[in-house]
């Protein structure tokens, strides 16, 4: 979560008493919720290759591996609004129930165009929080909360012509629930659900 009084989370200390510079740029971060998609790879796999995302091949134990995965995840989902899932529907962050940052990556870099004139593309190093920044305060009018907002239209009113019209653009533009921000974090949970419990009945 962007703090404007506090500095980036950018540094951590491991077990072998070096201290590491934590990669959390927009594009790394997609580059893991990508990762924890892909059915091919075991939970096992997917916290490995966080580490060796956001950190480096760094010669430490897989449970503090893990560990600092937990932390940086813990980074990453943290929001300022939105816990209540009752007022999650109603405010103007973008419900994670409804986009998906790999199917609608046109739709979020035309939108980072349109309201604000950033080229995603020309601006790899920025950070997750900023990126998240900007993202959760798209205009209604961007491209990605136009098609956001034909994902949430109800049309248990609707008949004729408009009824007709918004089907074919809800099933264009429909996501499968795998596809969603909100499934991939509930994977991401999921992952060090998993973990946790092998550790207790390890005793570790």
């Amino acid at each position: 979560m962007l703090s404007l009084t506090k500095g980036f989370e950018d540094r951590v200390k491991l077990s072998d008493g070096k201290t590491y510079k934590l990669r959390l740029d927009f594009q790394t971060v997609l580059t893991w919720y990508e990762m924890l998609e892909d059915e091919d790879l075991t939970e096992f796999d997917k916290v490995i290759n966080a580490f060796s995302l956001f950190v480096g091949d760094v010669p430490v134990s897989v449970d503090e591996k893990a560990r600092l995965v937990d932390y940086v995840a813990q980074i990453i989902t943290e929001r300022p609004y939105g816990n209540n899932k009752v007022l999650e529907d109603t405010t103007h962050n973008v419900n994670h129930k409804y986009f998906s940052y790999t199917k609608d990556a046109e739709a979020i870099y035309a939108s980072f165009l349109y309201d604000y004139n950033i080229d995603l593309l020309e601006c790899p190093g920025m950070r997750w929080e900023k990126f998240q920044a900007l993202f959760n305060n798209l205009s209604e009018d961007s491209p990605l909360m136009r098609i956001v907002r034909i994902r949430q239209t109800d049309t248990s009113n609707m008949e004729g012509e408009q009824l007709e019209r918004i089907m074919e653009l809800q099933t264009y533009y429909m996501l499968d629930k795998k596809d969603t921000a909100e499934n991939v974090e509930q994977d991401m949970s999921n992952v060090f659900g998993m973990l946790k419990a092998n550790s207790v009945r390890k005793g570790g």
